[in-house]
């Protein structure tokens, strides 16, 4: 009968659902303090935290700047915020890595016929583009 099939679908999604992790739209304040950290510029960033005495930090948009009247905020950035601050190719010893992103959380600098310069394995995309930045800034191959 096709209610049962629908339904035994519906309940195998639903597990898969429950599997699945929750991908975050932008940086935490702990990966966006990190940020803030490694030098980079807050205005690359395009939302921010407000925070608030006694009560959860609350997440905005930033539309052209940041609020003059907060005093206490903290840049988050999305994932396309994220992957502005990559470079899309490093040159190595005479040899060119691409960029490559994978949405199962996956960050490589590739060269086919060089091993990986770099690669980063997360949970979340966010997280390992988050990781291949502070590998970037930390190891001199940041966009200027």
């Amino acid at each position: 009968n096709n209610l049962h099939m629908i339904t035994a679908v519906a309940k195998k999604m639903l597990k898969k659902r429950k599997k699945m992790v929750n991908n975050p739209i932008c940086t935490s304040l702990e990966q966006s303090q990190t940020l803030v950290d490694l030098g980079i510029d807050i205005e690359t960033a395009d939302m921010y935290y407000v925070l608030y005495n006694n009560r959860s930090p609350k997440l905005n948009i930033k539309y052209n700047s940041f609020p003059n009247d907060l005093f206490e905020f903290t840049p988050a950035w999305s994932l396309s915020a994220l992957s502005d601050l990559l470079p899309s190719f490093i040159k190595r010893n005479d040899k060119d890595y691409v960029l490559t992103m994978l949405n199962i959380g996956r960050v490589v600098y590739f060269n086919p016929n060089e091993p990986n310069l770099f690669e980063a394995d997360r949970m979340t995309l966010l997280d390992a583009v988050v990781e291949t930045i502070e590998w970037v800034y930390r190891n001199g191959y940041v966009n200027k």
